[in-house]
């Protein structure tokens, strides 16, 4: 599956990533489970939310979000949308989808019907601290969440790129939320290697910079019970590699259950202390898969 971003881009596919289509079964006498699920929940006096059509699609024109969006712990002084894009700053080092608090996490309103899905963020970072990231997933509450996530983190030899899948789960009451995850480090071999020596690090550095210069669509995949990252990032000539957009994904985690609602978010590792992180976000697309 390949989604068309705002700006062109030239294409070298590394990773090409296949998701099954479940169908969504239309209107029916008989309720689905999915309809049943939500009657019964309603009868409890639960929050009951709406499913969304699909596919989605918003490509934030004008200068308002649209009335699907609802932007958790709103923060006006930290975002505006103009001319077309979600400018997005963030600073003192707590903007992750497990804090209740953090600021700006913009949610629709609504969840997925059942069945494969891909979603996608394309989106600039600017990677100011080497703690910064960008999520994009399902989101119930801070303990309930699964996430594709792309992000900077400076160590010993300079700051690299990671692709990351991340599930919490809340199993039991009372108690801290299981979580399971994968990550892989794009500077340690699949798109850059061995960033310690003085040309790579200099090669590794044009592409964090390339980052919100060209760009990046980073997705959250969903096949059957399993989910997994991906990301394309558009890149120039990085030494021997020939400018053009490389596609990753990480391993895959399994969920059962139909939950939570789209979001995506600009985070910020506590490193980051002070310092500011920003971002702009261009588009929002989720697609049933086929």
């Amino acid at each position: 599956m390949r989604f068309t971003a705002k700006s062109t881009r030239l294409s070298l596919a590394v990773v090409v990533m296949l998701s099954g289509f479940v169908p969504l079964a239309g209107a029916q006498e008989e309720m689905s489970a999915e309809e049943q699920a939500r009657l019964a929940a309603a009868d409890n006096g639960a929050a009951v939310a709406q499913t969304l059509a699909l596919p989605f699609v918003d490509p934030f024109d004008g200068n308002a979000l649209s009335a699907s969006w609802v932007v958790q712990n709103e923060n006006l002084d930290k975002y505006v949308l103009e001319a077309g894009d979600i400018f997005v700053l963030e600073n003192g080092g707590t903007a992750t989808p497990d804090n209740a608090e953090a600021d700006n996490i913009f949610t629709l309103d609504g969840g997925l019907p059942a069945g494969d899905f891909t979603m996608q963020i394309s989106a600039k970072l600017e990677t100011k601290t080497g703690e910064e990231s960008v999520w994009i997933g399902l989101r119930e509450d801070e303990d309930n969440y699964i996430a594709a996530q792309l992000y900077a983190h400076t160590k010993g030899c300079g700051t690299a790129l990671y692709l990351h899948v991340e599930s919490s789960r809340n199993l039991t009451e009372g108690e801290k939320p299981t979580v399971t995850q994968f990550t892989s480090n794009l500077f340690d071999g699949p798109l850059l290697d061995n960033i310690c020596s003085d040309g790579p690090r200099a090669i590794a550095d044009e592409a964090l910079v390339a980052l919100f210069e060209e760009g990046f669509d980073l997705r959250l995949t969903r096949t059957g019970f399993q989910y997994h990252a991906g990301v394309t990032l558009n890149m120039p000539a990085l030494g021997n590699q020939p400018a053009g957009a490389y596609e990753f994904a990480t391993r895959r985690l399994a969920r059962t259950e139909n939950f939570g609602q789209p979001f995506f978010m600009l985070g910020q590792f506590k490193k980051a202390g002070s310092g500011e992180s920003t971002a702009l976000f261009q588009e929002m697309r989720i697609e049933a898969g086929q």
